[in-house]
């Protein structure tokens, strides 16, 4: 979602001077999502996912939310580990741009798309573990997803939910929010209340994009 919540002159910087690639082919992939209006991460949130993903080097993700697939091949691309993706999109017209995108980069090897709701897909999860979950789907979806996926985390893992901050809109009273947003206003507090008030887990909030909710297993809680 492309609803800033820094000024205007502080935005103009950052994507002005940061990076989010070196590839080529996936800038001109992100021209073309800009160009066409497709929702992806923006080139702040992208270049803080590139430097998160050099250092932590994870070699199992779960994605919640592909689109086109430009934050799937952003990871693959820039994970100096032999990674693997798996990635959930349940827009079909996405969905299948987002196939064709992965093929184009010879990245199907390493990228499985699956097409559809990932709550169907929970007990299938039950034997894995991930190092990096991204959560960029369904925005009301965050709550539930969050507290059946926390279980998949290892120990040392990371979950980065994007978009939290909505324009600012969940710092309004509900009774502000038009109707249609309501549900995601009220499943986003009630996320940030239970991630932000639990010590079991250790959580920072990064002011990229529309608000970028990074949590990890607090370790003397989750022995």
């Amino acid at each position: 979602m492309n609803r800033p919540i820094i000024s205007d002159q502080v935005l103009s910087y950052l994507r002005t001077n940061l990076i989010e690639t070196d590839n080529q082919k996936l800038i001109d992939l992100r021209k073309e999502a800009q160009m066409k209006g497709i929702p992806i991460i923006p080139l702040e949130t992208a270049s803080f996912l590139r430097f998160l993903i050099v250092i932590k080097r994870p070699k199992k993700i779960l994605e919640v939310g592909t689109a086109i697939g430009y934050s799937s091949l952003l990871m693959e691309i820039e994970n100096p580990e032999d990674s693997e993706i798996i990635t959930f999109e349940r827009n079909p017209v996405m969905y299948e741009k987002a196939v064709e995108n992965i093929k184009n980069f010879n990245l199907s090897n390493k990228i499985s798309i699956e097409f559809g709701d990932v709550a169907k897909q929970y007990d299938s999860f039950k034997e894995n573990e991930f190092d990096l979950i991204f959560l960029d789907g369904a925005k009301a979806k965050y709550l539930e997803q969050f507290v059946h996926l926390i279980k998949n985390l290892k120990n040392d893992g990371i979950i980065l939910i994007d978009d939290i901050f909505q324009g600012g809109d969940i710092l309004k009273s509900i009774d502000e929010i038009k109707h249609r947003n309501k549900g995601i206003h009220r499943h986003i507090n009630q996320l940030l209340s239970e991630i932000l008030e639990q010590k079991k887990y250790i959580s920072s909030i990064v002011p990229l994009g529309d608000g970028l909710l990074m949590v990890q297993k607090n370790k003397k809680f989750n022995k």
